[in-house]
């Protein structure tokens, strides 16, 4: 609440124009603006650079105050978010890589592509999760890499790699799907390249490295329950995953179904469709698709939570013993 004081009266219209100063200068947040600056520019490219980008107002006024402190050697290439009309101090202590602006986000892996959105709202490094989502689906697959193209890509979901990541606040959009679709590729494309002969194509390995994900309850297991679900593809079988039916119901962390859950029409449920769903039901770490590209070598075709904290698994090799062990499990968990 703006108060006032004295014996000058204020007129209402003075009174406006000040709660609009406040609100534009101390409430509206700054967005920055995504430049990039090629190995071996010079300073008088920067301003330039800056000036068409409508960073700053005059290429010259910023050349000079670099030559006049000494910085316009010390700036620096790269990818940079610098906020728009920012001071001149400011914009040259994140070009010579002296000012820290970035906020870190840690995105869990198993997040859906809308929980990943989410996430970036709550750290303030994009502003709206529906715009941000929206730019990502128009983003042609093609491009992310060679391995994927836009009849094989039907879905975003997957695409971002779960990881630590460095941002300035209200980064631009594009600046951010980069920095995601580059670490993914860095991870898993050369994760696949490096497989000889891989059973399942790129983004085939990535949708089942999902399911394993969010199946998997300790690292350890990721590998046989990725040689179960391999067994089943081979044998034509379902792949019958809990989390591809909850994904479906919209409930990403529903724990439990119920026999009417598994009944719901959809692509992604795998207790009503043989194969693997159309896409990824989330984001999948390295190490769960490094075990969909390299299956432990099992005969067992089933396996069921122990429900015990543990976040292991009971395998069994026929449907007999698979139904044995769930009563077993339900009737020590009662």
């Amino acid at each position: 609440m703006l108060e006032v004081t004295g014996s000058i009266p204020v007129s209402p219209t003075k009174l406006i124009m000040k709660l609009l100063f406040i609100f534009i200068f101390f409430i509206v947040p700054i967005y920055s603006i995504p430049i990039t600056i090629p190995v071996g520019s010079n300073a008088k490219w920067v301003a330039e650079h800056l000036k068409q980008k409508e960073i700053i107002k005059s290429s010259r006024l910023f050349y000079l105050y670099l030559r006049t402190n000494n910085l316009s050697t010390q700036l620096h290439s790269g990818e940079f978010d610098i906020p728009q009309d920012a001071p001149y101090k400011e914009i040259s202590d994140i070009l010579i890589g002296k000012k820290q602006l970035y906020v870190s986000v840690t995105i869990p892996e198993g997040y859906t592509i809308q929980e990943i959105a989410n996430k970036l709202v709550d750290k303030k490094i994009i502003k709206d999760a529906t715009t941000f989502l929206r730019y990502v689906s128009k983003q042609p697959p093609s491009k992310i890499n060679a391995l994927l193209s836009n009849k094989t890509l039907s879905s975003f979901e997957g695409i971002l790699f779960p990881d630590t990541y460095y941002f300035t606040k209200y980064s631009s959009n594009s600046m951010v799907y980069k920095a995601f679709i580059k670490r993914f590729n860095q991870v898993f494309v050369n994760e696949y390249n490096a497989k000889k002969n891989p059973k399942l194509s790129f983004y085939d390995t990535l949708i089942l490295a999902s399911i394993i994900e969010k199946e998997a309850g300790t690292i350890n297991e990721m590998a046989t329950i990725s040689g179960v679900f391999h067994n089943r593809l081979r044998k034509k079988m379902y792949l019958a995953s809990c989390p591809t039916v909850g994904y479906a119901m919209g409930q990403p962390r529903k724990k439990s179904l119920t026999y009417n859950d598994l009944k719901y029409k959809s692509p992604y449920n795998t207790y009503q469709n043989k194969g693997l769903p159309p896409a990824p039901i989330a984001s999948p770490g390295k190490r769960a698709f490094r075990a969909a590209l390299n299956p432990e070598k099992t005969p067992y075709l089933y396996f069921v939570a122990k429900n015990d904290g543990s976040g292991e698994h009971v395998f069994s090799l026929t449907l007999k013993d698979h139904l044995l062990n769930q009563k077993k499990i339900l009737a020590q968990t009662k």
